[in-house]
């Protein structure tokens, strides 16, 4: 499923900024909880700037004027959030008034009226971009790290690249250390680029990507090599980030790439060009890391994917190039799926558009899926300052869902977005105008954020049998038992002796009869019932009260327990792995490791499940999906 969503709300639509620059930030203890973040000044002209705000998976948005800058024009310098755990939530930004004036910011709730908290005010950095997460488990469990990568020039040496570093944010007045992770010279740059990148992995590795300048022109060309620092406990420890070593020249950072060039100042159609950087770790494995960098090849400023399956240690050639592109951002979500989001500029004259792609792989671009999310007007409006449509956007994953954000031409033409739109702000697709508040002023067109998420369907690669769901549309319809919970009152049958005819519990043995059940409704819920044990013959207390002859004894009966899902039963017969056409092939397979069951396999950890039967990771996740996916087809 796919979404694309302009934010400005309904009650700006007059609005004409170029709210360029978009960030995004994904609440992860609750995934309807959104914020956005762009050159975007109070239309109030109060003293705080505004952030995007939805509650509701990205449907609808609202501002909420709590960042403290008051820009006309920007309502801040460069700005970057994240959430924290507990909900909090965290931006850094380049404060206006101010002389590159970092601020890093904290607020307990998102959608509050008070303005941000401020925990770091410092002069002369360029673009702090924040990463942030709650430590899961251990003595530190609930701190919140975060992770601000910008560029200081207070740094000695022209060694600019830093990681300002928080290992318990969430304090009342928290620690923050400046952590340099450029260990090599700058030359005649004197400065490292202003792109300082981090990623987070649960486990407590943190990762970096920058450009280490080492050249700057009279013309502004830049020589740099791309480098990746990583720290395997949280960036704390005496060395932080210096895991990585070079085997060139044995510094920490590994030079991924060097000698790239392109013009500081450079452009591509209206929009200026200085690097582009993005990385990504997978949350299931941290060995597994993306990043992408831009330089000018043949002329063409061009988009570089690299990969790593060792912790950093190594790296794959160019696995996707894109020329004439920028904006990167990469993002792997929980079933391994890598994600590369980025705008490509198509065309020439009058004629150029900008193109913002979505491109998904399951074998690091091998192969990948391409969604084309909006392919607008290049060259309309004209630029209100730069960047245009921005230095960089973004995108997160969380769960198996990608969530971002891309600023574009707002013009409502629906050929410009081909994964469909929606507006809040008063428009009318069939004559492609925008509406002022009044619903009757023509609005001219403008740079607008546009939210998008896109959750990829689960699909197979050598199990490809198992994607013909549309077999089990015959199944048999599931309507009500709703006092099967007390099933368990029928193990103690030797109560029951004074009863006069046992027979009548013969008719328990037929469990099929027990299939009308209530619908599905959630997969987590799990339970079994109390199993029936194999019951000994039961005999009769004094006389036969008849009528009729006399039975034999009644002989015990093997019974299966029941297997429940929320308000709904199960046979177990019903969940037989065999008893799926699609899963035939596969039952065997499983069942030496004690899978014979729908409902086992639909519980199954995807990465276990790989390394038991030696599947690819990608198929397992897929195979698990599946069979959630049937027992939600079960219930309907």
């Amino acid at each position: 499923m796919i979404q694309v969503v302009n934010v400005i709300p309904q009650s700006l639509s007059g609005e004409t900024r170029q709210d360029s620059e978009p960030n995004i930030a994904v609440n992860p203890a609750n995934p309807m909880e959104i914020a956005i973040t762009a050159f975007t000044p109070d239309p109030m002209g109060g003293p705080n700037a505004p952030i995007f705000v939805s509650t509701d998976g990205g449907a609808s948005w609202v501002l909420n004027t709590i960042v403290p800058s008051s820009s006309a024009t920007t309502g801040t310098g460069d700005i970057t959030p994240r959430f924290g755990g507990g909900s909090r939530f965290y931006a850094g930004i380049l404060r206006i008034p101010g002389s590159l004036r970092l601020n890093i910011l904290r607020t307990s709730s998102f959608s509050g009226a008070a303005a941000m908290t401020v925990l770091v005010d410092r002069s002369h950095v360029d673009q702090p971009f924040v990463q942030a997460a709650a430590v899961p488990s251990g003595p530190d469990a609930g701190k919140d790290r975060v992770y601000v990568g910008l560029n200081d020039f207070a740094a000695s040496g022209g060694r600019t690249a830093t990681v300002e570093t928080s290992l318990d944010a969430g304090a009342a007045a928290p620690a923050f250390t400046s952590i340099r992770v450029e260990k090599r010279g700058t030359g005649t740059a004197g400065q490292d680029g202003p792109q300082i990148r981090p990623a987070i992995h649960p486990d407590g590795t943190i990762y970096a990507v920058f450009y280490g300048w080492r050249a700057f022109s009279a013309s502004a060309q830049v020589t740099a090599d791309v480098v990746v620092v990583r720290d395997d406990n949280w960036g704390s420890g005496a060395t932080p980030f210096s895991a990585l070593t070079d085997p060139g020249d044995g510094v920490a950072g590994l030079r991924v790439a060097t000698g790239v060039q392109f013009t500081f100042n450079g452009s591509l159609g209206l929009e200026r060009l200085g690097g582009d950087l993005s990385i990504a770790v997978d949350p299931a494995n941290s060995s597994n890391v993306f990043i992408a960098w831009c330089d000018v090849q043949a002329g063409s400023y061009t988009i570089h994917v690299r990969h790593s399956t060792d912790r950093g240690m190594t790296w794959s050639a160019d696995v996707k190039m894109i020329g004439n592109a920028k904006n990167p951002a990469l993002a792997i979500n929980s079933a391994g799926v890598v994600g590369l989001a980025y705008q490509r500029l198509t065309g020439s004259g009058a004629s150029q558009r900008w193109e913002t792609h979505l491109e998904t792989s399951t074998n690091a671009f091998t192969a990948s899926t391409d969604l084309v999310l909006a392919t607008v007007p290049a060259n309309t409006p004209a630029p209100q300052f730069l960047p245009y449509i921005g230095d960089y956007m973004h995108m997160m994953c969380n769960g198996s869902t990608f969530y971002g954000v891309f600023s574009a031409n707002n013009t409502p033409d629906p050929a410009n977005f081909p994964q469909g739109v929606t507006y809040q702000r008063n428009h009318d697709f069939a004559t492609q105008r925008l509406f002022a508040v009044n619903g009757t002023t023509v609005v001219p067109a403008s740079i607008d954020p546009f939210f998008f998420s896109y959750t990829p369907q689960p699909h197979l690669t050598h199990l490809t049998h198992l994607t013909h769901l549309t077999q089990f549309t015959h199944l048999t319809q599931l309507t009500h038992l709703t006092h099967l919970t007390h099933l368990t009152s029928f193990t103690r049958f030797t109560r029951f002796t004074p009863l006069t005819s046992l027979t009548r519990f013969t008719r328990l043995t037929p469990f099929t009869a027990f299939t009308r059940l209530t619908a599905l409704t959630r997969l987590t819920l799990l339970t079994r019932f109390t199993p029936f044990t194999r019951l000994p013959p039961v005999t009769r207390i004094g006389p036969w009260p008849g009528p009729g002859p006399e039975p034999g004894p009644l002989e015990g009966m093997e019974v299966q327990p029941f297997i429940r899902f929320g308000n709904t039963i199960f046979a177990p017969e019903e969940l037989e792995l065999t008893r799926f056409e699609a899963l035939e092939e596969v039952a065997a397979e499983l069942a030496p490791i004690g899978i014979t069951r729908l409902h086992q396999l639909a519980m199954t950890d995807p990465h276990a499940l790989s390394l038991q039967l030696d599947y690819a990771r990608e198929d397992a996740a897929r195979l698990v999906a599946l069979a959630q996916a049937l027992l939600r087809r079960l219930a309907q």
